[in-house]
């Protein structure tokens, strides 16, 4: 059997497609998960940022409250 190097070329620029377009899918798939991630992450600074702002007035108010009671002693 003979192959022509037309068809060997063919075949190449096919598979070549077919891969091409598998990858770009690939990497809006990739591009798409790691905007979701970055947004996650951003969401949750903020909420760990808020947390600890409720966590300090917390500390604050049971500082106040010792102090009030050593003072009563």
């Amino acid at each position: 059997m003979n192959i022509s190097s037309e068809v060997i070329l063919g075949l190449l620029a096919t598979g070549g497609a077919i891969l091409s377009g598998a990858v770009a899918k690939m990497w809006v798939w990739f591009t798409g998960e790691l905007k979701e991630c970055k947004e996650e992450r951003r969401d949750l600074y903020v909420r760990t940022e808020t947390m600890h702002g409720q966590i300090m007035s917390i500390t604050v108010e049971v500082a106040a409250l010792k102090n009030q009671l050593d003072d009563q002693k």
